[in-house]
């Protein structure tokens, strides 16, 4: 059935394309006329009256009305296209009546109808940039789709290469070519949404039609694509009996930038803040502010329905990816009449679409389901309804989001499971068109003892960097369970990961949540994740049945005293058995329903993994794991060989902490709940020793039964030494008040491949068994806080300095000073300083010995140990950096503020070897260095007395540096101003400035900088704390004298952070190379010079300075600092240090130009052995041209 358009009149666009558009002839079957631009900017407060069509809750002056009363002010278009229409309230009628659209909507009808009627995939790749992607071999490789008859892949091209291809690489999409010049808008962006918010003009005789932006398509692997679209549909359609399905814009940065809430704010200040880098986000900027300010403004001030729906539930979506469903007429006029509600919104005003769906869906008087008004509903899957109670739109969580790469899977949720769409494989394999490894990783067991940062980093991440495909499966409970060992006093103490947010949902979304985030983080993807209160074993049929024949035979013991373990020894053990038993059930039956979520997987994704990994929930990985050594065996599984372990193994036991098996043999495991039931424990028993049955009062243990049953399987086993599977289980115990001590609940060691622990904290971690655990509780008392009733501003100096130690901030503080979660570390960890800090505020009391310990005083100042917390940022390429810049980082930067705790971070590029270029002779880069960086920050923190601080590192390849801002480069080397002829950007007033691939070398310092903050800003939400002092210093320097990031100058220190400091040497006319300081002030000078450059340019007096990074820096960047921030800039003279050049040189003439200035005091050193004295190499000193100095050093004064 074709829509109709409210009348058959025609309106086209001429073919010739640009302004003429904006006096476009408009045609109508009864009249002709001419308008202008300027009438096709009407008065409009928004599309409201079309909205109100599109749900029909209320009439257009009822509609109007409530506007009035939001007193949003009339509003003239704002849109930089002004595309004329007649009827400004039917705009989007118009432009679909459209000849040409109509002609491409017959031609579709022709080719398609016939096909595609039960499911339509489309999107447009529409300009060149876009178009390429569907000619790229990658485009959509490696991966399978299930085509069923019925169904059409569609690609809106415009062929802007005239290669006439109807097919795109992959043979999957078929590409249909359009016009632009005859589309209605120039831009591609807005005439993209014409497509997308239409696909019942364009698809009337679809079913079901999905639409996908293009670009998730060339990462359509790593962002979990559905494999089966129809199943995607009945996944969000048919589950929610919607009419369309959207997914919630995440929490990220990309779409929040480093708020915490999704809403209009955030999202259009991301959406601006990247258009510093990628200009085009939008065809115009302005608008986009304007427009953001208007929703801002129009409902700010309402206590309507409508502005409910907007300011508090936030129907915030990606739009990248639409679900809708055409059977129904009422499905069908809401989706049109939604679209040309939202199209409208485009049409006026930004082309940003995700800006205008809120809105749109608030003035359609569409509103949250009243059973989804609940706590937490930002983490939830969300329905909205109609005046009549109907459901209308479906809003998958947020995070399902394809950024956390399992966007598929995630959309379905583990009960209530909707498993096919069609016939199901039988026999899934992995597809021969790629060789990548496989491997499912699955860990069962409770909220309370999961650790999950260390299996991330330590194995999942590892994996990730081989080119590993790992999906990670969880299953965890909440609700108590009694232990084997209840008696020991820990147990009742345990605490999940620190790094875990604290639960504030009944359900645990948030933690969902983060664990999702996390998991995408090490580039792996979820393959099903369940939190739930407990597993429900005692209705599951086997058990029920087993413990009706056991009560027959024993009606007075626990019916699970004994099944699967048996331990008759006497009252007490029968009953800790029972437990175990109960305990070792859930674990396998939660495990045996994650196997039916990886077997649905390989079914449903036509793969099959390689190697399945089963783990337990308390598995701390103490060192990278190198799956290497799993697939260099030809065993069917692989286990620790815990030979070395006290007490030892019994020769009828295999360890069972963590078992990897092939896929092969991996069912057995997967369902090894099913399997205990039909295994003859009694038989396993028999064959044991009478010192251990002891006349049949003990039967295998699980570590028995996990030897008997492989061993009936007939499997090949490797036994692998704790070397090169580096875990233990362990135990993170919460002491009162937030406190964290770390243990070892249990402990495996092998003879052959022992594991060596090198990390001084690791090292101290004791077994939980060998802790005097009362003691410790009788030690620490917690009392009333001294300061609770205070708020900060009026919190003592004293008690203010200490909790900022704690990480507290005024925020924190007056919204009830709780120890931060993000202080739970390890007593052990603990500075002397922060003890008296928890002491000052009265959270701690230590008594008796401790006490005693803790009096003997400090040599630090005691305002050192309330500065803020804070981070060391580098960047940059990292030139000599092993021979020449490390060890001066270490003695000038690394040791003087090893007492503040600074965590590190490190961005760099990937480059092997650099070509010669401006005072560079070129050569060998030292891109594996940073490898030395964490043991040294380990031995410095340990020095310091304090715990080893955090440590990012993260390289970046040229080719990635390109795929970001390779057109910006690109424009700033060409780009020429138009009222002088010359190049825009590039410095050619300054002679120093000779090739433009010096612009490339400033934007990847520019990036380096940016993204080094970036990762440092990432880390701080990750840890729940902010860092207030920040310092940022060239990986590619030789730093000659110590810096202090609380020095001003040699005499001062700013321990109230109140000034950023920058070096006093180098002024060309001010030195751009480093700064430290206040947060707020650094930001700018780290994170905004893409942002501020265009006014840079437009505002300096001089011409032909463009991007000279020190006039950019002292007219713009440093004046933006002191007037925006308060913060006053101030010059360090006492720093000097050194930039290093490839091929272990130096140029020592940095800090002494005649030009630049010169450091306090540089003249009166021998700088030659100054170098020499720090890097322990012969140098000699070469003259450059420039007036530059040149150090050069070898291991030989020969060889130089």
């Amino acid at each position: 059935m074709m829509y109709s358009l409210h009348s058959s009149a025609s309106f086209d666009f001429p073919a010739t394309s640009g302004l003429t558009r904006n006096a476009a002839a408009v045609h109508s079957d009864n009249e002709s006329f001419i308008q202008s631009t300027s009438s096709s900017s009407v008065e409009v407060r928004t599309t409201t009256e079309t909205i109100v069509e599109s749900a029909g809750p209320a009439s257009a002056s009822e509609s109007l009305a409530e506007m009035k009363e939001m007193n949003s002010p009339p509003t003239k278009c704002l849109s930089p296209e002004k595309v004329p229409c007649t009827f400004e309230s039917n705009c989007v009628d118009e432009l679909l009546r459209s000849t040409y659209l109509n002609q491409l909507q017959e031609k579709i009808r022709q080719e398609y109808e016939n096909k595609c009627r039960d499911l339509v995939v489309y999107g447009a790749a529409l300009g060149s940039k876009y178009e390429a992607w569907t000619r790229s071999t990658e485009y959509l490789a490696e991966r399978m789709i299930e085509r069923p008859p019925g169904t059409c892949f569609l690609q809106f091209v415009t062929d802007t290469r005239n290669t006439g291809d109807v097919l795109s690489a992959d043979g999957l999409q078929h590409l249909i070519v359009i016009d632009p010049a005859r589309m209605p808008y120039i831009n591609n962006r807005r005439n993209t949404k014409i497509l997308k918010m239409n696909p019942g003009f364009l698809f009337p005789w679809a079913d079901r039609v999905i639409w996908q932006d293009a670009k998730l398509l060339l990462k359509a692997n790593q962002f979990g694509l559905p494999k089966d679209y129809l199943l995607h549909f009945n996944r969000t359609i048919e589950r929610h009996h919607v009419c369309s399905s959207y997914v919630g814009l995440p929490l990220h940065r990309n779409a929040v930038g480093n708020s915490q809430k999704v809403n209009l704010k955030a999202h259009c200040k991301a959406v601006i803040a990247a258009a510093n880098t990628r200009p085009t986000v939008s065809d115009d900027i302005d608008v986009l502010r304007r427009h953001c300010k208007l929703y801002e403004d129009m409902y700010k001030n309402s206590t309507l329905l409508s502005s409910e729906v907007f300011h508090h539930h936030h129907p915030f979506v990606d739009s990248a990816f639409i679900v809708y469903d055409m059977r129904s007429s009422v499905c069908r006029n809401f989706n049109s009449n939604f679209g040309h509600s939202w199209l409208k919104e485009i049409h006026c005003f930004s082309d940003r679409d995700q800006v205008s769906f809120p809105h749109v869906v608030a003035s359609s008087k569409l509103r949250l389901s009243p059973e989804m008004q609940i706590k937490g509903m930002e983490f939830r899957d969300r329905i909205y309804i109609d005046k009549n109670d109907n459901p209308m739109i479906h809003i998958a969580k947020r995070s399902c989001h394809w950024y956390f790469r399992s966007f598929a899977r995630c959309i379905s949720p583990e009960q209530k499971e909707i498993t096919d769409s069609r016939e199901g494989l039988s026999n899934p394999q992995r597809s021969d068109s790629t060789s990548q490894l496989n491997v499912a990783v699955i860990v069962a067991g409770t909220l309370k003892r999961f650790m999950l940062d260390s299996t991330l980093r330590n194995a999942v991440g590892p994996m990730s960097d081989l080119g590993v495909s790992v999906d990670y499966f969880v299953s965890l409970t909440t609700a108590p369970a009694k232990a084997y060992r209840s008696s020991s006093v820990y147990i009742e103490h345990l605490q999940p990961d620190p790094l875990l947010p604290v639960p504030t949902l009944d359900d645990f979304v948030d933690v969902e949540e983060s664990i999702r985030m996390r998991v995408a983080r090490e580039r792996a993807k979820v393959g099903a994740l369940a939190i739930t209160k407990e597993i429900d074993i005692d209705t599951e049929p086997m058990l029920v049945n087993r413990r009706k024949l056991t009560l027959k035979k024993h009606p007075n013991e626990d019916p699970d005293q004994r099944f699967p373990i048996l331990d008759d020894r006497n009252d007490d053990t029968s009953q800790r058995t029972a437990n175990a038993n109960r305990n070792l059930l859930r674990l396998h039956f939660a495990i045996q329903n994650l196997w039916e979520a990886v077997t649905r997987r390989e079914k449903e994704e036509n793969f099959r993994y390689d190697y399945v990994m089963f783990l337990r929930d308390d598995t701390l990985w103490l060192d990278e794991f190198d799956i290497n050594n799993v697939i260099s065996t030809d065993a069917d599984v692989i286990i620790p060989s815990c030979d070395a372990r006290d007490p030892p193994l019994h020769e009828s036991e295999f360890n069972d902490h963590i078992l990897i098996s092939r896929r092969d043999t991996a069912d057995v495991f997967g369902e090894y709940y099913s399997k205990l039931f039909d295994t003859d424990v009694s038989a396993c028993m028999e064959q044991l020793p009478d010192e251990i049955s002891q006349d049949g009062k003990r039967g295998c243990n699980s570590e028995m039964l996990l030897k008997w049953i492989v061993g009936k399987e007939n499997m090949r086993v490797s036994k692998l030494g704790q070397g090169l599977l580096p875990f233990q289980r362990s135990a993170n115990v919460k002491l009162p008040g937030g406190l964290t001590i770390q243990c070892f609940h249990k402990f495996c060691q092998s003879k052959k491949d022992p594991m060596i622990i090198t990390d001084d904290r690791l090292k101290r971690i004791e077994m939980c068994s060998k802790i005097e655990w009362q003691q410790i509780f009788e030690d620490f008392s917690w009392s009333k806080l001294p300061f609770d009733h205070l708020s900060w501003s009026n919190l003592p100096f004293h008690a203010r300095s200490a909790a900022k130690t704690l990480g507290f901030g005024p925020v924190m503080w007056d919204q009830g000073n709780f120890l931060p979660s993000s202080f739970g570390k390890p007593l052990e960890d603990m500075s002397e300083f922060e003890i008296n800090a928890l002491r000052t505020l009265g959270y701690l009391t230590l008594k008796g010995k401790k006490e005693k310990n803790l009096s003997d005083g400090s040599k630090l100042q005691p305002e050192k140990l309330t500065q803020t917390r804070c981070s060391l940022n580098f960047f940059g390429l990292p030139r000599s950096f092993k021979s020449m810049a490390l060890p001066s980082i270490v003695q000038n930067i690394l040791k003087p503020n090893s007492i503040y705790h600074c965590d590190i971070v490190v961005h760099y590029y990937k480059i092997d070897f650099e070509d010669s270029g401006r005072y560079n002779s070129g050569g060998k880069i030292d891109t594996d260095a940073f490898s030395d960086f964490i043991n040294i920050v380990n031995d410095l923190a340990k020095e310091a007395g304090q715990s080893t601080p955090s440590v990012i590192i993260v390289g970046e390849t040229k080719e990635e540096f390109l795929m970001k801002y390779g057109e910006h480069v690109e424009q700033f080397q060409t780009a020429i101003n138009p009222e002088t002829g010359k190049l825009k950007y590039f410095p050619w007033a300054n002679p120093t400035y000779k090739s433009l691939k010096q612009i490339e070398n400033i934007v990847m310092q520019w990036n380096s900088i940016q993204t080094a903050w970036q990762l440092m800003e990432d880390h701080a939400v990750t840890i729940g704390s902010k860092y207030q002092r920040v310092a940022f210093f060239r990986s590619d320097a030789f730093y000659a004298t110590p810096i202090d990031i609380f020095k001003v100058d040699k005499d001062t220190y700013d321990y109230n952070n109140e000034f950023a400091i920058i070096p006093g040497f180098a002024r060309f006319p001010v030195n751009d190379r480093m700064m430290y300081g206040p947060t707020e002030a650094v930001r700018i000078w780290a994170t905004q010079r893409f942002e501020r450059l265009e006014h840079h340019i437009a505002t300096y007096e001089f011409e032909g300075y463009g991007m000279h990074s020190e006039r950019y820096m002292e007219h713009e960047i440093l004046p933006a600092i002191q007037n925006e921030t308060g913060h006053e800039v101030i010059e360090n003279v006492d720093i000097c240090f050194y930039r290093t050049r490839a091929g272990y040189s130096v140029l020592i003439s940095d800090c002494s130009h005649p030009t630049g200035g010169t450091v306090r005091g540089m003249e009166d050193i021998d700088q030659v052995a100054l170098v020499e004295s720090i890097v322990h190499l012969k140098c000699i000193q070469n003259s450059t041209s420039d007036s530059f100095e040149e150090l050069r050093c070898s291991n030989t004064s020969a060889s130089i």
